[in-house]
């Protein structure tokens, strides 16, 4: 998905104050001043979460490095100092004037944590951080970036993830559970592992079971089966 950048305006935009970029899967590098023929750009180097973190020249020379804390917020330097590069916390573009970062349909200021107006999307009731209309990325933004200012993205897949995942668990323990608990399983095979039942009755019994009788063993000790109550 494509998000659309600021461009600068062709009426007042003088050639010292243009800046080219060169495009990829995210912006790759920046040229200041294109136009004075010195085409020599700065290449940007995000982290895990794609904020810049540093600005390399072509000498690989680390011009400028970044920092910031959870929620966008510069540390270290003037944060209302022109930056080399404006394109800052999750790659988002910083206004330096406004203290704040352009998320399209809205802007973001990092010093609160919220959006500088009402969310136009009106939640959802089954997600109650979505219906809170200023807070950004559910009070997350270590998890998640909204860079439409209107949707969290990060988070939802992680909740879906996690959904799925328990409910798989949930269907296949019953079963696993029942079988184990039994004596009728001999195994439970999952990729890359496998469970005995001794074993894993064994947890059960030491871990998870109150039992009023003390568990049936085979010759081996391993245990062949446990009353629950």
């Amino acid at each position: 998905m494509a998000y659309n950048q600021v461009d600068p305006d062709p009426a007042t935009a003088s050639p010292d104050s243009i800046r080219s970029y060169t495009i990829g899967d995210d912006v790759l590098a920046q040229d200041d001043n294109p136009l004075d023929g010195d085409t020599t750009p700065d290449t940007l180097l995000y982290d895990g979460q794609g904020s810049t973190r540093q600005l390399v020249n072509q000498a690989q020379t680390v011009i400028k490095a970044y920092s910031y804390d959870g929620y966008g917020n510069l540390l270290g330097g003037n944060p209302t100092a022109a930056p080399a590069t404006n394109l800052l916390y999750t790659g988002e573009q910083y206004d330096s004037s406004l203290g704040q970062y352009y998320l399209r349909a809205r802007y973001y200021d990092p010093a609160n944590g919220r959006f500088n107006r009402l969310d136009p999307y009106a939640g959802n009731i089954s997600d109650p951080q979505s219906l809170h209309k200023y807070l950004y990325c559910h009070g997350n933004p270590v998890n998640g970036i909204d860079p439409s200012g209107r949707m969290l993205i990060g988070g939802m897949v992680g909740t879906v993830t996690r959904i799925v995942a328990w409910t798989m668990v949930a269907v296949v323990g019953v079963f696993a559970f029942r079988s184990l608990i039994q004596g009728r399983s001999k195994s439970l095979k999952f990729p890359a592992m496998v469970f005995g039942p001794g074993k894993i009755r064994e947890y059960l019994h030491n871990n998870c079971i109150r039992s009023a009788n003390p568990p049936l063993r085979d010759s081996g000790g391993v245990i062949k089966s446990v009353q629950v109550i």
